[in-house]
């Protein structure tokens, strides 16, 4: 049995908290020290009924990301807005030296064998690379590893020396772990990593199936936080054009917290403007999603960029079908015309044949919900996740 340090930066709380939530209460550790920005969003990886072997600790740093989301509050006025985004580019790099050491010092009470960084993105949370790095020169820690949820951002023109010293310094310090081939490639595409990340598709404990009742009315659910890159003005649009072609028995749930209130605005707008809002329903965040699925029969999944969406998961396990957009490592998900289609992102009319396919051919739902319950069963249960994460990381002999 090994001691673990689990190190994360995190503010919305979404996939790659249930992630890091599964991990921490299957992992095979004698002890696991999760460390975590003093910004998290507490409402899955801190949510009641962690492990007792897993113990708490709070970096109380203030993280380039915390000023960057306050500079984002600002937009509308463009003097304070870019005044905030230049003190973050002045401040960003002495701050990124500064919690390297901050990192050291704090990490040396742990006496930890393998040091694991859990980062929604590539660079993403930056603080994850630097506690990396800082985990280096812990003489107890044998093994470390820097695992990524989301698509690598291309390197920046405007960053290129950073980011060539950040890439090539990582590359030599840490194992990177993809959950998806495709964001495994890119990485090595978009990016300054010679080393080919390993892949470890991400995993669920086990739900119950739905059943499959044939109603008059098409429901489907979407879940995700409202943004510009969830895109569910896709979906909106789809329903007012099924709506306007005289297609009525239609039915739409979005399960979600705000993440950018702009996006939100603009398919209230919308709604309103199309006079659709009957045919939509909004119940913000839920922190249990497995009854929206249970009820609903297909799920829609509408990101202009994804690696491996846990919805999709979620939906596989009880046995819905899945219609998606052909994000990122999606198709590694979504068996196209067997548990569910997948179109391009901005396709309307695509995704409008797709859902029109449902309603005029019911009996799809329980035979490609039943294949992607199968899929799920096959290959991205629990245990095939901690199976992989356990012997790579060395937590079992």
């Amino acid at each position: 049995m090994s001691r673990l340090i689990f190190f994360v930066e995190s503010y919305t709380a979404g996939g790659s908290d249930q992630v890091a939530r599964v991990l921490l209460e299957n992992l095979a550790c004698e002890k696991i020290y999760l460390i975590v920005n003093s910004s998290i969003d507490k409402r899955i990886i801190l949510a009641p009924g962690l492990p007792d072997h897993v113990s708490v600790y709070t970096y109380h740093l203030v993280t380039p990301m915390d000023i960057g989301l306050f500079a984002n509050r600002f937009r509308h006025n463009k003097l304070i807005f870019l005044t905030l985004k230049a003190f973050d580019y002045i401040v960003r790099y002495p701050l990124l030296l500064f919690s390297f050491f901050y990192f050291l010092v704090f990490m040396m009470r742990f006496r930890a064998h393998t040091f694991i960084a859990h980062n929604g993105g590539y660079p993403g949370g930056l603080f994850c690379g630097t506690a990396a790095m800082a985990s280096y020169f812990l003489p107890s820690v044998k093994k470390r590893f820097y695992a990524f949820h989301s698509m690598p951002r291309p390197v920046a023109k405007n960053q290129y020396w950073f980011d060539r010293f950040w890439d090539h310094t990582l590359d030599k310090l840490v194992t990177f772990i993809a959950v998806s081939k495709k964001s495994a490639e890119q990485m090595n595409a978009v990016r300054m990593v010679k080393q080919k990340p390993i892949c470890i598709y991400n995993g669920l404990k086990p739900s119950p199936r739905k059943e499959y009742a044939h109603t008059p009315v098409l429901k489907i659910l979407h879940v995700g936080y409202f943004d510009y890159n969830k895109n569910q003005m896709l979906l909106v649009k789809c329903i007012a054009g099924l709506v306007q072609s005289g297609i009525m028995n239609i039915a739409v749930t979005f399960v979600g917290d705000i993440d950018e209130p702009a996006a939100r605005k603009e398919i209230d707008e919308y709604v309103a403007a199309t006079g659709i809002s009957n045919y939509l329903t909004f119940t913000g965040f839920q922190k249990n999603v497995t009854p929206f699925y249970l009820s609903h029969d297909i799920l829609v999944s509408t990101s202009k960029i994804e690696s491996f969406p846990i919805v999709i998961l979620e939906a596989m396990r009880v046995g819905m079908p899945v219609v998606a957009t052909k994000a990122g490592g999606v198709a590694e998900q979504v068996n196209d015309g067997i548990t569910g289609y997948l179109v391009n992102s901005d396709d309307i009319a695509a995704m409008m044949l797709c859902l029109q396919s449902f309603i005029d051919n019911r009996h799809l739902i329980q035979t490609m919900g039943s294949a992607a319950h199968h899929l799920f069963e096959s290959q991205f249960t629990v245990n095939h996740m901690i199976s992989e994460y356990d012997h790579y990381l060395g937590l079992k002999n």
